[in-house]
């Protein structure tokens, strides 16, 4: 077997190894991009190997899983110095964006583990590598308001989540208009800010997003409560161009050839396709919800998109833009 194929068998193994739950064909053949014979080749290779470790089982009776018994890697799995270098630019870019401070702590703690599993003189043969890649890397700071969010907080909220406890919220951009809610916590959104998504106790309306930088105060509650139906927070957001959730509309823009490339590149939404369009142009669609947000973006294109569809992200977007323009015409000493 080549090398190529040797790789993908170790690949293949680490995976069966750290799946809970086992792997199908399905997903081996999505994973490496393979039809579902080699997938069944892979398979039968990996049981080859590992006769005695390989578990098979089915879950809810529809499709087969394959799973390595855990600890048969280990020994033969090793950490290298790019994924060490992957995971500290991951925690540096938390912070640079000043998400919570949290996020960037656990990934901090991960990496501290994961060196503290090497062999020493693997660890010391990476320590050189290592350096160079950290001063080859760097982290772009994204300009905007950077909330300072209380590390113990985050724990919390996902505590409660999982155990499906109330919250009582003090909510608000200030004490003084602050108003206090007790809610069932869904989710936590990561954004630009990081938001809590939740239900208003003993309401049937559709979940509200929280900013975690304007809660006040919270405190967790011994009642616990029952979500109606099981919540899937990445179809919920999959709804939306950003974090504020709308009734979906088509969208349909058009770049223009100069911006077509870096367009077709660009992942808008999860719903999207392109096309190509007359004089080189593109045709992006998809299917969301903030148009707000959707302005916001289409703003830092300039005259490179239009918008086609719908008629009020069209209007809404003119008048930003004319808004704009009409402020910055006036003498400045005008706005004093």
């Amino acid at each position: 077997m080549r090398f190529r194929g040797k790789a993908d068998l170790l690949q293949l193994a680490v995976l069966l190894s750290g799946s809970h739950e086992g792997l199908t064909i399905a997903q081996v053949e999505q994973e490496f991009g393979i039809s579902k014979r080699t997938a069944e080749r892979m398979l039968a290779a990996i049981r080859d190997r590992f006769p005695y470790a390989v578990e098979e089982g089915e879950t809810d009776g529809r499709a087969k899983r394959w799973q390595l018994r855990l600890g048969t890697l280990r020994g033969l799995m090793g950490t290298d110095a790019s994924e060490l270098v992957e995971v500290e630019i991951a925690a540096e870019r938390l912070r640079a964006e000043g998400a919570a401070p949290g996020r960037a702590q656990a990934l901090t703690g991960l990496l501290a583990k994961l060196r503290a599993k090497m062999p020493p003189a693997d660890l010391r043969r990476a320590a050189p590598d290592l350096e160079a890649m950290m001063q080859a890397e760097g982290t772009s700071i994204r300009p905007g308001p950077r909330p300072d969010i209380p590390i113990t907080m985050l724990a919390e909220l996902r505590h409660a989540i999982l155990a499906s406890r109330r919250l009582r919220l003090l909510y608000g951009a200030t004490p003084a208009d602050a108003k206090e809610r007790v809610v069932e916590p869904l989710g936590l959104l990561h954004g630009q800010r990081a938001y809590l998504l939740a239900q208003i106790a003993g309401t049937e309306h559709e979940p509200t997003v929280f900013r975690l930088d304007r809660v006040i105060d919270y405190t967790p509650l011994k009642e616990s409560f029952v979500r109606a139906e099981p919540f899937d927070l990445q179809a919920y957001a999959a709804q939306s161009f950003g974090i504020w959730r709308e009734k979906p509309v088509s969208v349909c823009l058009r770049f223009a050839a100069s911006a077509a490339q870096a367009a077709a590149a660009f992942h808008f939404h999860l719903s999207q396709s392109s096309e190509p369009g007359v004089g080189g142009t593109l045709l992006v669609r998809f299917t969301a919800g903030g148009l707000l947000e959707m302005c916001h973006h289409l703003l830092t294109w300039g005259d490179t998109v239009e918008v086609l569809e719908p008629p009020e992200l069209r209007t809404m977007l003119a008048d930003l833009a004319r808004t704009a323009a009409d402020h910055h015409a006036r003498d400045p000493e005008d706005l004093a």
